[in-house]
């Protein structure tokens, strides 16, 4: 056993060794609490500030005095040690709930965490992007951290005994008692309002709710069956019942489908006199049918391409399934004009085409041909670690156009308007490093306007107008702090679900239309098919020809795309949210409150037990909309579109990008 010297600053370091885990979890409660002091500063809500530390203080204090109760009756260096490890695990976990509480608004669950196991190469590389982007906050977190680990390895390697007594036991038992009640009174105290409910999300601590939530799904994923698992069935393009009838002309015009990446409506001047300008957006406005009310189902990009292709709701699972190759092709648009009229079909996007396998969502949605950023070839259009300047999609695809007659469908998928909303050097204005993020997310949605602009002005000579269909949809919205939160993943308000939707023809559709009842991306393939003529009646959409019905009653269901996070449906002109981490349900009333600001909390336990019936509700809809893995994968790895190697057999597949 090693001694401590009796004098010096060697005595005052040997304590700082032997009282290291309580340094330490010291330091995770240190910055929990100022992380969610900045959040509360941040969004005005510093009253509410107690309430949401003392579960904090509550739970680390109980760790802390876990550890030096165990090595006061384990006085070994092999216990100091695994206390040590366990501490360390406490404060890494608060350094990164810190990082992504500062970014979003939102605590760090488990499953935040999943993509950085299955994809890592692309999710470092975004979070070093964002490091580098915020040097003072990279360094606020990851200094002292880089303190802490030399410190920990030093203490591991050359442990101290505390050498806690009796009486200092029995001492520190009582303030922890008393500090344990008081955080109790206060939280209780501060839990007085529904605006308060509605910021739960702050409330909880972030090492508990985890521990919490890996035990759950444990229990869940071992739970003995008592029914039989849903098998959802999703017809594939060769099957008997996809061959839709349809009138002669559906051959007769060429479809255009531009997916906008992340671009929240409410963010323009169309909805708010200091959101970006958009004159284009605008002229479509008042030009061609105008979807008011549309919303995603799901806040992720490769969701919401298989749904707005398929017209069927995606799996409702925290990955991108949807991409992993199958021999054959989803019955989708895409497949149904092939099958039906000859239809030539391709996939551009600015994107990178190895972020979530997108070639293999491409095949998957039957597309003849993927375009991508590493199609481009100049590195100089790269835009941030995914996109690229969407100027550089015009020419090759009015080349792909003019290599045939034979009609034609393309979806174009942009990708500036994702975070980190960076703007080529020849655009101006350009966006400024110290601009709020904000403000360059709206100079970038003003020059996805002026791309769109330039592209239909190139597509009209490409093409003739008059028998072209034009639509523009997006895959979600973005979230900038009108509910305390940032992004779009875990996010259930409209300012993450509501997008964009307008289809503009010319022949089909002679004058301006708006249609105000809710729709969402369910709809595009259906409506699309039957405006181009097709018989859709008997195909099994879930979504509908927004054109041609409204029907009442319907109930349009959206997710978040985190597991377990907030999901709900639509119904008329009312919202109901289920936050299951929170164990709430609120309801909004979209007419009387658009802004979703007056929700209204229903109760856990009620005469009608409203409440349970709908919980019941959304979790079977989203057990019922997961997909399984398809069995008949063989190779792990297909060649796609000749220089792509996509994986067949995994839920979050890869793709890489190997040319010939």
């Amino acid at each position: 056993m090693n001694e401590q010297p009796k004098t010096g600053p060697k005595r005052f370091f040997n304590f700082l060794i032997a009282h290291a885990a309580s340094l330490i979890v010291t330091g995770a409660l240190l910055y929990t609490l100022l992380a969610k002091f900045y959040w509360a500063i941040h969004i005005n809500r510093l009253g509410q500030y107690p309430g949401w530390i003392a579960a904090d203080v509550a739970v680390l204090a109980t760790i802390e005095l876990l550890c030096v109760l165990v090595c006061f009756f384990w006085q070994r260096n092999r216990t100091i040690r695994g206390i040590l490890i366990v501490a360390a695990l406490v404060c890494t976990w608060s350094v990164i709930n810190a990082g992504w509480l500062i970014a979003t608004g939102t605590q760090v669950l488990p499953a935040v965490l999943l993509p950085l196991f299955y994809d890592p190469l692309s999710r470092f590389q975004i979070i070093g992007h964002h490091l580098a982007t915020r040097p003072i906050a990279a360094i606020a977190l990851l200094g002292p951290s880089a303190i802490a680990l030399a410190f920990f390895f030093y203490v591991l390697a050359k442990p101290l005994l505390p050498g806690f007594t009796r009486k200092h036991i029995q001492t520190r038992l009582i303030i922890y008692v008393i500090l344990l009640v008081a955080c109790g009174i206060a939280a209780k105290i501060s839990q007085t309002s529904d605006v308060t409910k509605t910021f739960a999300e702050l409330r909880y601590n972030s090492q508990f709710k985890a521990v919490k939530s890996i035990f759950a799904g444990i229990i869940r994923n071992n739970a003995p069956k008592t029914t039989t698992r849903h098998v959802r069935k999703i017809p594939l393009a060769d099957e008997e019942q996809t061959s839709l009838p349809h009138r002669r002309s559906a051959a007769k015009f060429n479809l255009v489908i531009v997916i906008l990446e992340g671009i929240a409506p409410g963010q323009t001047k169309l909805f708010n006199k200091d959101g970006a300008n958009v004159p284009f957006f605008a002229k479509l406005a008042d030009s061609c049918a105008d979807f008011t009310d549309c919303r995603t189902i799901a806040t992720h990009t490769t969701k919401a391409l298989f749904a707005i292709h398929t017209g069927r709701y995606p799996s409702i699972s925290q990955d991108y399934i949807e991409a992993a190759v199958k021999n054959t092709p989803f019955q989708s648009i895409v497949t149904i004009l092939e099958n039906c009229c000859g239809y030539r079909t391709a996939f551009f996007q600015s994107a990178a085409g190895i972020f979530e396998a997108r070639p293999g969502l491409a095949h998957n949605l039957g597309f003849d041909r993927f375009f991508a950023r590493e199609d481009i070839g100049d590195a100089n259009t790269h835009l941030g670690y995914l996109a690229a300047d969407e100027f550089e999609l015009i020419e090759p695809v009015c080349r792909w156009i003019g290599q045939s007659e034979r009609p034609f469908m393309i979806t174009i998928l942009g990708s500036a308007t994702h975070d980190p909303y960076e703007l080529p050097a020849w655009y101006k204005p350009a966006n400024k490093k110290n601009d709020e993020p904000v403000k360059k997310y709206r100079r970038v949605i003003e020059y996805t306007d002026s791309f769109l602009a330039s592209f239909y002005k190139r597509l009209s000579l490409a093409t003739d107008e008059k028998n072209l269909i034009f639509c523009i949809i997006g895959d979600h919205g973005e979230a900038f702090g009108q509910h305390g939160t940032f992004g779009h993943a875990r996010i259930p308000y409209d300012e993450a679900l509501r997008v964009f939707w307008f289809v503009k023809s010319p022949k089909l559709i002679k004058k301006p239309v708006k249609i105000d009842f809710p729709v969402s991306l369910l709809d595009v393939t259906p409506t699309l098919l039957g405006l181009m003529g097709f018989d859709i009646a008997n195909a099994g959409f879930d979504g509908i020809n927004a054109l041609a019905a409204d029907p009442a009653g319907r109930k349009l269901f959206f997710s978040t795309w985190m597991n377990n996070g907030p999901a709900g449906f639509i119904s008329g002109r009312h919202k109901f949210i289920y936050d299951p981490t929170n164990r709430m349900v609120i309801e909004f009333d979209l007419t009387e409150d658009p802004g979703e600001s007056e929700g209204k909390l229903i109760p856990a336990k009620n005469s009608e037990n409203r409440q349970c019936s709908l919980i019941s509700e959304i979790l079977k809809w989203q057990r019922e909309m997961f997909i399984d893995l398809s069995p008949d994968s063989i190779e792990k790895y297909q060649r796609l579109f000749d220089n792509w190697l996509c994986q067949t057999n995994n839920r979050e597949p890869r793709a890489i990008y190997d040319k010939r």
